[in-house]
């Protein structure tokens, strides 16, 4: 899918990165530089890739045994050669960096169009909303909110806020006229808006509920920031072969330079020098480098030793930033049944399953995969079952969603990213007052240690948001080290 340079510009990329051209080839300049980068996530592959094009010497130390972090293909797990993403999915035209990337890298991005009705499942009663039809919600919605649909109140209390909000200050929340909405939960926003309690029964199903914790536990400017990213868009597509060939491309451009199996455990700086030590099969070692660039999870980097520590707001950052505990069920089905019942295979709920996804767009065959999203407190309770009762959990309830299901399940895995020991967590948010406190701190240079990842960006838990920090710390590293 092609992008333009017009385009390009304009989505704020070159500006972020001026000077660094990823469509270089390796070579020209000696090496006159070393940077360590910790973790081979997108944004520690963007970082390694644009400074290895500056001529930088760069080791990349990754603690699993393949590139991409949250970036995961599921391979090999269901028949007719299907597969499933395991984390991201998609990418959507806006995602201005992502695209670029996959044009650099020949990639080829299929439309992602899933058509047919969504199903909603509140207080028991099953729901289709498709066009024309006139749908029965189980609520007793107030005098004022009567006789509207899911969709206009939405717009009423949400949309219409979200398209006034400038975009300029979604980069930059804390220091914008939105951050006293940081202090509310999303479901207390909605309230301040003037939405019943019927009214919130219904829009919190759907994003307001799959985000960081949820509606009651997820600051509501996390929320609007998200949304607000999402109104330009207009198309979504997947990358043909999964998810992992983005990862994957990277990966082959920088061959040796990663070191797989290379769990970090310390970071030691001095003042002409950062040393990073790391292990593999128990055995350590140290390596000194000029700059460290640190991408992994904040979940993950408490684990690390820091001497001399960071400071008091990038400690307090680390100890505290919340990230999402997120479950993903697969269920294989041996047909797409939904298609011949006019569904689109996306279902949403107050069931502890929130969500149910169609994830076998864009693959051959007649066999179908539907994929499950639930998050907080039900995540975490689904994630103390064996995984043969969380297949069975997530089964049970996705049939309350699709009845034809139970006739064609062939059975499902899990993945439980709490579980993940290299992420411990699906993608950052914050809880209500997060924003304010921990988010000055996130991307800040610690002496000669940068950082990113997605939670340092804009755009946490997307791929956009990780490529794009990986290119703005390969800028930080540059400009630092001239």
């Amino acid at each position: 899918m092609p992008i333009s340079r017009r385009d390009f510009v304009r989505g704020g990329i070159a500006a972020a990165v001026t000077g660094i051209v990823s469509r270089r080839a390796f070579g020209g300049a000696t090496p006159t530089r070393r940077v360590v980068i910790i973790g081979a996530g997108l944004s520690g592959l963007a970082a390694a890739y644009e400074l290895v094009a500056a001529g930088v010497d760069v080791t990349l130390l990754e603690a699993q045994s393949r590139p991409g972090g949250r970036v995961r293909t599921l391979r090999g797990r269901f028949a007719d050669d299907l597969y499933c993403e395991a984390g991201a999915a998609q990418v959507f035209d806006n995602h201005a960096t992502t695209m670029h990337y996959a044009q650099d890298f020949g990639l080829t991005l299929d439309p992602f169009e899933n058509k047919g009705g969504t199903v909603y499942h509140l207080r028991g009663q099953r729901l289709i909303d498709a066009p024309g039809a006139q749908l029965e919600w189980p609520v007793r919605l107030p005098e004022g909110e009567r006789g509207q649909t899911r969709a206009q109140l939405w717009d009423r209390y949400a949309a219409s806020f979200f398209r006034g909000v400038d975009q300029s200050l979604l980069e930059d929340v804390v220091h914008s006229d939105l951050l006293p909405l940081d202090r509310m939960s999303t479901s207390d926003w909605l309230r301040s808006r003037g939405a019943s309690s019927e009214a919130l029964a219904m829009l919190r199903l759907g994003l307001p509920d799959l985000a960081g914790a949820g509606s009651d536990g997820t600051s509501a400017l996390y929320l609007i920031r998200d949304m607000a990213h999402r109104v330009p868009r207009k198309r979504a597509f997947t990358i043909r072969g999964g998810t992992d060939r983005l990862p994957a491309a990277f990966a082959s451009r920088l061959g040796e330079r990663i070191q797989y199996g290379a769990e970090v455990v310390a970071i030691e700086q001095e003042q002409s020098a950062v040393r990073v030590t790391w292990q593999r099969n128990g055995e350590r070692q140290t390596i000194s480098a000029d700059r460290v660039v640190c991408t992994i999870p904040f979940t993950v980097l408490r684990r690390v030793r820091v001497d001399p520590p960071f400071s008091a707001g990038k400690r307090r950052a680390i100890e505290e930033l919340p990230y999402s505990p997120v479950v993903k069920g697969i269920v294989q089905s041996r047909q797409r049944f939904w298609i011949d019942e006019n569904l689109s295979g996306t279902a949403f709920s107050d069931l502890p399953l929130n969500s149910v996804f169609h994830r076998s767009v864009n693959q051959p065959g007649t066999r179908g995969l539907l994929e499950s999203y639930t998050v907080g407190n039900a995540a975490r309770q689904l994630g103390k079952l064996s995984e043969a009762e969380r297949v069975a959990s997530v089964t049970s309830q996705m049939t309350k969603m699709f009845p034809s299901l139970a006739a064609q399940s062939e059975g499902g895995i899990s993945v439980v990213w709490e579980h993940e020991p290299f992420a411990r967590g699906a993608y950052a948010y914050f809880a209500p007052g997060q924003m304010a406190t921990l988010g000055p701190h996130l991307a800040t240079i610690e002496g000669r240690v940068h950082f990113a990842g997605c939670h340092t960006s804009a755009w946490p838990g997307w791929m956009q948001g990780a490529l794009d920090s990986g290119r703005r710390a390969a800028n930080e590293v540059i400009a630092a080290t001239r």
